[in-house]
């Protein structure tokens, strides 16, 4: 501006231009403090995230680490149990019998029964990720060798039940990987041996195949149930026919094969199946007895009285030989056991009671009464059905059993003794067995016991249990929390139809009826 631009200002004009300019320098300073802010704020935030970045490079290289640290595990582990993988094969020796051909011959037959079990196998896994020689079979059997023998004997399969013995001992020997185990007597042996070794086999992540050989028996079923997988993935366990499958066995949908050339695919001769799940043998003190898994119908004979006459004697003088020819047993009774196995009872007689050689003074004594045999009825599923029950009306009863249970707690009365009669485990027992009680209070410890559900549940085969096997009120129960309702067994409330027996089984006998043929 020209000077005499300037002297022709005002005052007041001058001054406002320079608050004019004053304003803009200030604008522009509180700029700058506004930048140098944010520098200082950046130069922070640079910092921060430069510690987070080396702290996540860090944490990166350590997860690095330690994802190819467990990868070199999981491939070891991997390459451990692809090692050390192998097959196995569990065989319910009671009910799948092995060909007869083999069984003749028992002891080349046993090692020609182990490789065609060899060859059968390697044929089922060939073209999948398992078809190589390298991976081993582990086969079990297991049976009462005992009782195989005889049944196989007199169905005169072999000649002899000791050529069992032979057998087992030669397959067993056949192959390191293979055993014929000996349970010895009682169904329940085999059953829970070969339960225990499918789901140890199942749980070990090394066995890559389960050959199942017990399609006889349906009570596999529901353990077999347990290990079913999603639909579409191929499954573990596959289940060998021998003789036809239970259909509850079938509707499970693994797969089914047949080894030909290996188990026997008719039942013997003194076999036949029940349509309801096969029941264990029970003796007189309820334990089971039975190992095979199906049931022989009982056959009695009655030989006809000899009509040659009997041989003269002297007077004074009594001959052997004129009485047994003469008297025979009034009956014999033939039975086959659960597997096949057979015994012979005959009635008492003379010829029995005297021998067959020399003299001997017979004092005949009339037979003491005995009580009647117990039984146990079951439906047609197999589930054991009680007698109905009352709760007993004797009013004085009921209180002077309610004061004594008051008088003993917290020890309850023994079961096997007031009920049954005897406690077999008395000094060791911790229940009450001094107290005495009347009949009537019996009689409402026996209604008190039946409201208590067995641990065998419908399964149990004891002639002697006291306890009951399902909700004696059936679908008109209306508890509502019935201790009936939710069991390891399901649902224990019985309709009418399912309250209807099927077979019984009487104590003593080896065989149940069909009480649906009677």
């Amino acid at each position: 501006m020209a000077n005499h631009d300037i002297m022709s200002i005002s005052a007041a004009e001058l001054q406002a231009r320079y608050d004019q300019w004053s304003e803009l320098d200030k604008g522009r300073n509180e700029f700058i403090q506004t930048l140098l802010r944010k520098l200082a704020y950046n130069e922070v935030e640079i910092n921060r995230l430069q510690l987070e970045f080396e702290d996540q490079k860090t944490s990166r290289m350590q997860y690095q680490s330690e994802v190819a640290r467990l990868r070199r595990e999981l491939y070891d582990n991997e390459s451990r149990i692809n090692r050390d993988a192998y097959i196995a094969m569990l065989v319910d020796g009671d009910g799948a019998k092995f060909r007869d051909s083999l069984l003749q011959d028992p002891m080349s037959g046993a090692v020609e029964a182990a490789q065609n079990i060899k060859q059968q196998v390697r044929g089922h896994l060939k073209g999948t990720p398992l078809d190589t020689e390298d991976i081993p079979i582990v086969a079990r059997v297991f049976a009462n060798i005992k009782g195989l023998g005889n049944a196989l004997q007199q169905s005169r399969v072999v000649a002899s039940s000791d050529d069992v013995y032979t057998f087992a001992e030669h397959f067993t020997n056949s192959r390191a990987d293979f055993e014929f185990v000996n349970v010895g007597r009682g169904k329940e042996n085999a059953d829970s041996k070969i339960r225990r070794m499918l789901s140890y086999f199942y749980k070990d992540p090394r066995c890559k195949r389960i050959f199942f050989v017990a399609c006889h028996d349906g009570g596999y079923a529901h353990d077999l149930r347990e290990y079913m997988g999603p639909p579409g993935i191929e499954t573990r366990i596959v289940l060998v026919e021998t003789t036809p499958a239970e259909p509850s066995l079938r509707s499970l949908g693994f797969p089914i094969i047949r080894f030909d050339n290996v188990f026997r695919d008719e039942p013997l001769q003194n076999e036949s199946k029940l349509a309801m799940r096969n029941r264990p043998v029970a003796n007189t003190s309820g334990q089971s007895i039975a190992s095979g898994h199906s049931v022989a119908q009982e056959q009695r004979i009655t030989p006809a009285k000899s009509t040659t006459p009997a041989q003269s004697t002297t007077p004074g003088t009594t001959s052997a030989r004129s009485i047994s020819p003469s008297i025979a047993p009034a009956e014999s009774i033939i039975t086959t056991s659960n597997n096949g196995g057979v015994s012979t009872e005959h009635s008492p007689s003379y010829s029995t009671a005297g021998g067959v050689s020399g003299h001997q003074n017979i004092t005949v004594k009339p037979a003491k009464p005995s009580r009647q045999p117990r039984v146990i009825d079951y439906n047609a599923e197999g589930q054991r059905l009680d007698p109905p029950v009352k709760f007993p009306a004797n009013k004085s009863a009921q209180e002077s059993y309610r004061r004594k249970c008051e008088r003993i707690k917290p020890r309850v009365f023994c079961n096997s003794f007031y009920l049954g009669g005897s406690c077999s485990r008395r000094d060791t027992c911790d229940k009450e067995h001094e107290l005495a009680l009347t009949a009537d209070e019996v009689a409402v410890h026996r209604y008190m016991a039946r409201t208590s559900m067995c641990y065998r549940g419908p399964e149990c085969d004891n002639y002697h249990c006291h306890l009951s096997h399902h909700c004696n009120q059936g679908l008109s129960c209306t508890r509502p929390s019935c201790r009936f309702a939710k069991t390891k067994f399901g649902d224990l409330h019985l309709s009418k139809k399912e309250m209807e027996p099927a077979t019984r089984w009487t104590e003593g006998c080896d065989f149940p009826v069909d009480l649906y043929n009677t």
